[in-house]
């Protein structure tokens, strides 16, 4: 696995995600149009259609067995030089997506920025975690197969 941070610039910036799979981004462009309403009338409907291009950012989990070239930092993958314009906008039409409230996928100008972050946030709980057979939860206690 290799450790060294790639290079970034002030265009390029450093993603992390502590989401298990890889999250392909692509922008959207905004289409307004006029449709007919139940009852009469017109009414005016907001779509949006995949526009340009798209970038994959890695998710966290690999392959058992299997070396990585995977940057891994607490439980974060990283996803280095990423245009910084493309993430920007991203991040506008996307600021709502659960993940990005939650902080499960951030980015940072600086790729030693991002690390320390992300062991920042190291005990954030994405929900795809295994589970823990010594902490099971409340609703699952004391349930065997037999029951």
């Amino acid at each position: 696995m290799s450790t060294a941070p790639a290079s970034t610039s002030a265009s390029t910036v450093t993603v992390a995600s502590k989401l298990p799979f890889s999250l392909r981004l692509q922008l959207q462009k905004k289409l307004s149009r006029t449709e007919d309403a139940f009852g009469g009338g017109v009414r005016e409907v907001v779509s949006r259609i995949k526009d340009g291009r798209t970038l994959v950012i890695e998710g966290c989990s690999r392959p058992v067995g299997v070396d990585s070239e995977k940057q891994l930092v607490g439980g974060f993958a990283l996803t280095h030089n990423v245009d910084a314009e493309f993430w920007n906008t991203w991040l506008a039409e996307n600021g709502e997506f659960p993940p990005v409230e939650k902080g499960l996928i951030f980015a940072t100008p600086k790729a030693g920025g991002t690390e320390s972050e992300a062991r920042d946030r190291r005990s954030l709980i994405s929900g795809f975690e295994p589970v823990n057979p010594d902490a099971v939860p409340a609703e699952f206690a004391g349930v065997t197969k037999d029951s």
